[in-house]
Order: C-alpha cells, then structure tokens, then sequence
C-alpha cells in the first residue's frame, strides 16, 4: 500500500501480507507518518494495491486464529471452498486498519484487482507457486509543488 501526505509532503510504502495485516502493519505506518513527519491520519491518502482477493484468498486456521485476536473475523473473513479453510479480504482488512487510524474512508482507493484471477496483468504466488514473477509498485516524492 501506498500512503502520502501533501500537507507535511510525506510518503510510505507498505508491504502488507496476512502477517502484517495481522500485526496491524497499516494502523502503524499512520502512526510512524505521524511521529516522524506530523501526519495527521485526515491529511493521509492511501492506495491499496493489487493483491490475491477475496475470490481466491483460501486461508487456514494460522491466518484465522490471527485475524480473531484482531477482533476483525466478521468483517474480513467468509467460510471457504473447504472444512477448516476461510476466504480472506486483504485488501478490506487494511482498509478498515487506515480507517481505525482516522484515514478519510473517500482518500483510500482500492484497485479491485484480484492477481490471482487476471493472469494476463499479474504474476501470482497464489497461482503459479514460487517460480513466478515479480511485482514492483513505488512512490515518487517531487519537489515541485
């Protein structure tokens, strides 16, 4: 996910798996922004990035014990195509993250794209196994205006 803030001209890029999400990775990056820069949460615009989605995102118990000591199971998570396994929206989990930190919900936009559905766009671990490709997303802070 990408985070900027033009008022204090800051940026973050975050790396944000299910482990991070777990660990709360979007709701700290906000709060680092604004220990070190003096971002306030309301000034913050977020970008969520292309991900394994919903559809696709079968998880097991590790990643469902972890979301519920989040308190956040109800929102993130669905039964899944098989016993013991829960379809998980990582995208959403970091979204309500930004949100809990006071991010404007209307400043977080989300690409909808799932990377293990749209094989002609995106490589996928989910999809391909380990021998796949590579995605590179970045955030470029001019000094201009």
């Amino acid at each position: 996910m990408l985070l900027s803030d033009r008022r204090n001209k800051a940026i973050a890029a975050v790396h944000a798996g299910w482990r991070g999400t777990a660990l709360g990775i979007a709701g700290k990056a906000v709060r680092v922004m604004a220990e070190k820069f003096g971002t306030r949460p309301e000034d913050l615009s977020a970008a969520v990035g292309p991900s394994v989605g919903p559809c696709c995102y079968e998880v097991d118990g590790p990643v469902f014990q972890a979301m519920s000591e989040r308190g956040d199971t109800d929102r993130v998570l669905r039964p899944g195509l098989r016993e013991g396994r829960w379809m998980f929206d990582l995208p959403l989990a970091n979204r309500i993250q930004l949100e809990q930190e006071g991010v404007d919900p209307e400043r977080i936009s989300a690409s909808g794209f799932c990377t293990r559905c749209r094989p002609e766009l995106f490589f996928s671990h989910r999809r391909d196994g380990a021998k796949t490709g590579r995605h590179l997303n970045f955030i470029l802070l001019s000094r201009g205006k």
